[in-house]
């Protein structure tokens, strides 16, 4: 534990980050001072990029899973979790609010633009497409380029629920992006808060999916 609190300490005064995942080490620029909580790596983007890492030979978000799938990351932030996927061989949307996006997209770009594809272990192609959209849940407005692509195979959230209030706004955002004629996975890592924050999360998306809780001896 002394360890991770000392990396979080790190993590909250670095302006880039070195993230081993999949075989590849991510690095990803951050803005810890902004006012604005997307531009910061959090807790959560690593522990799923780690799962993903843990779990890429075999399990649900395995390669053989989720390679050449439509993959859509919501509130990205930094880039982490979508890119760990992408390393997977998924074809994965990163998306935020519109002060967000350049950093994301630097992110996507120097781990996995042209250059940095050319010296991935696996090759160019080992990696699948990414691309950089706003998607913004409390203005439907910037939904359509997401929405055209289809729906997603797999959502991924993390740290996205941390108000009582966004949880109605982000069900909606989410239930735009599934089926009809696809199932979808959503996969939400989230920091434990608020006991109402969760309990209201929880018990909106059971209106709508069945869910269970990752057992820790898989993480």
């Amino acid at each position: 534990m002394a360890t991770w609190d000392r990396w979080s300490t790190h993590l909250e005064t670095t302006v880039a980050v070195d993230l081993p995942t999949t075989g590849v080490t991510l690095r990803l620029s951050q803005d810890p001072n902004s006012g604005n909580l997307g531009l910061t790596v959090w807790d959560a983007s690593i522990v799923l990029a780690a799962y993903a890492d843990r779990n890429s030979r075999k399990g649900d978000l395995c390669r053989a899973r989720v390679a050449g799938k439509r993959v859509i990351d919501l509130g990205s932030g930094a880039g982490v979790a979508g890119l760990a996927l992408a390393l997977l061989g998924a074809d994965v949307t990163l998306t935020d609010v519109a002060p967000v996006l350049p950093l994301l997209r630097t992110n996507a770009d120097v781990n996995l633009g042209p250059a940095a594809r050319r010296s991935l272990p696996g090759g160019p192609r080992s990696a699948g497409t990414v691309a950089v959209l706003e998607y913004d849940w409390l203005d439907p407005s910037t939904w359509p380029p997401v929405l055209a692509g289809g729906p997603a195979d797999y959502l991924i959230l993390c740290d996205c629920v941390y108000k009582e209030a966004m949880v109605e706004p982000l069900l909606a955002a989410v239930l735009a992006l599934c089926g009809p004629g696809r199932k979808t996975t959503c996969v939400m890592v989230n920091e434990f808060r608020s006991a109402s924050v969760q309990e209201a999360w929880v018990a909106a998306f059971s209106r709508h999916f069945t869910w269970c809780k990752v057992p820790r001896a898989r993480m």
